[in-house]
């Protein structure tokens, strides 16, 4: 069984570490935008599109590295050291948080979009106002 997670845990963190390559240097460069992180705020302009891709493509490639050097040798070092169970239950553990941070990572994205960019998806410049905002 133990095994079973190792594998598990392994392609999630190998998909993590392609997808995040994909959304940093491989998203669709057309005005169709098909293929990224597609959220709201990143469909909203170019520049919002590229600045998710780039932010959360960067964030995955991490969570996924640090999961592949640091996590797998913790799960070996329990597994041989305290024993079958209790690795399982590590690498269950090591899952479910492998797949919060992902999520977390998504909507980090989506706030520091909105905080970044106005609602029609043009960068906010500090102290400038766009014109629709003068009256």
């Amino acid at each position: 069984m133990f095994e079973l997670f190792l594998i598990i845990d392994i392609i999630m963190a190998a998909a993590a570490i392609l997808g995040g390559y994909y959304m940093r240097f491989r998203a669709s460069k057309d005005e169709t935008m098909k293929h990224g992180l597609r959220i709201s705020g990143s469909l909203k302009s170019r520049e919002a599109w590229e600045f998710a891709n780039i932010s959360c493509g960067r964030s995955w490639m991490a969570v996924g590295v640090i999961e592949i050097c640091l996590g797998m040798p913790i799960a070996l070092l329990m597994y041989w050291w305290k024993g079958e169970s209790i690795a399982i239950a590590l690498l269950f553990v090591y899952l479910e948080f492998f797949t919060i941070l992902l999520c977390v990572s998504v909507i980090n994205v989506s706030r520091n979009i909105s905080d970044k960019f106005d609602e029609n998806g043009r960068p906010i410049k500090k102290g400038v106002k766009h014109d629709q905002d003068r009256s």
